[in-house]
């Protein structure tokens, strides 16, 4: 049973009556201490009048005499009661509600009785009905007087503050005071390492004894990686680059079944100089606006997060970290590298690249791809960079080699990420090489006003092609005007008609121009 029993068996009288004797006390008792010093307390309980007399039938011959109540008294003296006998009703949970109770001069340490006082003599005779309710009480409501009390409430009027009672909360060995006002107190304990198992066993402890309603709340944590596609095991973050620009980054992030945590809410942390931060829930709808976005996160609020189960979407910008990409030529007469950005056969090349922004400079600097690309857009070269001081880094010596080092416009590539940062450009150069035109003849006799046909072969000295095609403009003068070459593939040459009665007889000079 939960509750506290008290009951008055009466004495028999005669055949059908029992006396229930004044200054009977059937009573709970508990040693109270009034610390902190207090003369203004509030009383509540709740009682249940099982079996006894109710006197509301004053018309019969021998109406009852006498009275029994529930008294409440400290140290013996009644500070509150209630007569059984003109309740209404029997068997029904009864709350006093809160009683305001004052005790001038209460001492420091008192005894508190509450329960049933026989205050008058009461012959009950089991055969008369005293409650009016059409049948006689019986023995049950006459010999016995029964009584239940429950949730007995005595305390201060003004509830003592934690620094009076020394009202601590403990867990985890830590132990921190309570603080707060108008009765409503709380304390926090951090532990920067989490409770990963479970129970954690928490503790209120004070230095008297002293009553409280109290809820303890767990701040829970789940830590997970993004995810760069709407599937859990595509951990990591999706991203989109051009040279020299901005990366565009989206990740997104699973809210399943929340179970019974409350106030649920997820943050999203990513590195301080990712920028226009875009929040979108499952549906695709835009909620930055309902989102909480500071310096390297964003907070998903409750309010909107157990509105929508799914997969949420963030996308980012991020800075470009190739900072610069630097192609040297190496000096032989210096024993120095420079930087440059027109090579010819047999000279040495590398690359130096910088990897971070105007502010920040990532450490370290490992792995950061390489690629030489011809000026067909075939690859001549790969590396992989590493080390390096302040985020330079430098590659090894390459030498554009006769055969393998085509003329014309040449790329390097370099593409670097540590997972959170990303690297992506291109640097250009130039390969000149030398080149021979010559006449095929030199010399052409004919006679004047006839069109005859000029022919050059333009070959590239350091591999011996032909040089051919829309690659090259080979022009020439021809009396007032100029004339233009064209290729002819088939015959390794470039060939232009020209017709001498434009300039008549005699010796000329044509001055033969190749690009």
């Amino acid at each position: 049973s939960q509750f506290a029993a008290v009951e008055s068996q009466g004495a028999k009288i005669g055949q059908n009556a029992y006396k229930h004797v004044a200054g009977t006390r059937i009573v709970w008792t508990q040693t109270v201490q009034n610390a902190p010093y207090t003369e203004d307390f509030l009383l509540s309980f709740d009682y249940f009048y099982l079996r006894g007399p109710i006197n509301n039938n004053p018309g019969l011959p021998f109406p009852m005499t006498g009275n029994c109540s529930i008294t409440v008294s400290i140290d013996g003296f009644p500070i509150w009661n209630v007569s059984l006998v003109t309740l209404s009703q029997r068997s029904v949970w009864t709350n006093t509600g809160v009683i305001p109770i004052t005790i001038a001069g209460a001492p420091n340490t008192f005894v508190l009785e509450i329960g049933l006082i026989i205050n008058e003599d009461l012959e009950l005779d089991k055969r008369w009905d005293y409650d009016n309710n059409g049948i006689a009480d019986g023995i049950g409501n006459a010999a016995y007087i029964t009584l239940y009390l429950d949730d007995v409430s005595f305390i201060k009027e003004t509830p003592p503050s934690p620094e009076q009672v020394e009202l601590e909360f403990t867990t985890g060995g830590v132990t921190t005071p309570l603080a707060g006002s108008l009765g409503i107190y709380s304390a926090s304990i951090v532990n920067a390492s989490y409770w990963a198992t479970e129970p954690v066993s928490v503790a209120l402890t004070a230095n008297t004894s002293i009553s409280f309603d109290y809820r303890t709340r767990l701040l829970s944590h789940r830590f997970t990686d993004s995810n760069w596609e709407t599937k859990i095991a595509s951990t990591g973050v999706s991203y989109t680059i051009e040279y020299g620009n901005s990366s565009e980054l989206a990740l997104y992030s699973y809210v399943g079944y929340l179970g019974d945590y409350e106030d649920p809410e997820m943050m999203i942390v990513f590195p301080s100089d990712w920028e226009n931060v875009t929040v979108s829930d499952p549906f695709l709808t835009p909620q930055t606006g309902e989102c909480t976005v500071g310096n390297g996160y964003v907070t998903v609020p409750s309010s909107i997060i157990i509105e929508y189960l799914g997969w949420w979407e963030f996308r980012f910008e991020s800075p470009n970290y190739a900072k610069s990409i630097d192609i040297q030529k190496y000096d032989a007469n210096a024993t120095d590298w420079t930087d440059d950005t027109i090579y010819r056969v047999g000279n040495t090349t590398r690359t130096q690249v910088t990897i971070g922004t105007t502010t920040i400079t990532p450490t370290p600097v490992d792995n950061v791809d390489v690629t030489w690309f011809l000026p067909d857009g075939g690859e001549w070269t790969n590396e992989s960079l590493s080390g390096g001081v302040a985020g330079q880094v430098t590659g090894g010596s390459h030498v554009l080699t006769s055969g393998s080092s085509p003329a014309g416009s040449w790329c390097v590539e370099i593409l670097w990420t540590n997972g959170t940062e990303l690297a992506f450009d291109v640097g250009t150069f130039e390969v000149h090489h030398s080149a021979d035109l010559a006449g095929d003849p030199a010399v052409i006799e004919t006679d004047a006003g006839l069109v005859v046909t000029g022919i050059v072969r333009y070959t590239d000295s350091d591999t011996g092609a032909y040089i051919m095609g829309d690659i090259a403009t080979i022009s020439g003068n021809w009396s007032i005007s100029t004339v233009y070459f064209d290729a002819n593939s088939v015959k390794n040459w470039w060939e232009v008609s020209l017709d001498t009665g434009d300039i008549g007889a005699g010796n000329f000079i044509i001055q033969v121009d190749a690009s």
